[in-house]
């Protein structure tokens, strides 16, 4: 993923939550491509892959943001970001890490959002509207995946947020079948794909 604008302003905003929000592009992105591999090099709009990837990106920011706040928040003593928990520096264990995930919801939706609001960017690239609707429904498809993950589970690993991901585009037909890609090779199959993770 091209960091754009709208992302670099974030990441001169806090190069710490940018670096974290970066890291998680990276990996969904290779993630995405060792998945549906077809010996390209980025995730073509409209596809799985792309859909995977966007909602992978956005649950591996929620997850890395909330251990990130909760332990500068409460491991190591705030400062940074306390005016994010001011009214809950004294709650119970459960109220902290659900005030953590929050934060990193708040924090996930605010890099996908800057990834898609990119006006310049969006005429350059040919980006339409559905697109973006596509784009913006993966991410919080993946922000929700997350939270669902994280407060059952604050242990949740990455590779269980995958799993999670393709479960869910594969059981929720995530695409119109007027957008969806011919799927031809099996290994394009979700169903194959979800069990390769």
């Amino acid at each position: 993923m091209a960091i754009r604008p709208a992302e670099a302003a974030l990441a001169v905003a806090d190069p710490t939550r940018a670096a974290i929000g970066y890291n998680c592009a990276k990996i969904a992105e290779h993630l995405a491509n060792t998945l549906f591999d077809d010996g390209r090099t980025h995730s073509p709009d409209d596809t799985e892959q792309n859909a995977f990837k966007h909602a992978y990106w956005n649950a591996l920011m929620v997850k890395h943001l909330a251990l990130w706040a909760y332990t500068e928040q409460y491991v190591n003593g705030g400062g940074r970001i306390g005016e994010f928990f001011d009214n809950l520096l004294g709650g119970s264990e459960a109220e902290r890490w659900e005030r953590a995930i929050q934060y990193g919801v708040w924090w996930a939706k605010a890099f996908g959002d800057a990834h898609e609001n990119d006006p310049p960017f969006v005429t350059i690239s040919g980006n339409t509207a559905a697109r973006h609707a596509m784009d913006y429904r993966n991410n919080e498809i993946g922000r929700n995946i997350a939270v669902n993950a994280l407060r059952s589970d604050r242990e949740t690993l990455d590779r269980t947020l995958a799993h999670n991901v393709m479960r869910y585009l594969a059981d929720n037909n995530t695409y119109p079948a007027s957008q969806r890609m011919i799927i031809e090779k099996p290994e394009y199959d979700m169903s194959v794909i979800r069990n390769r993770i």
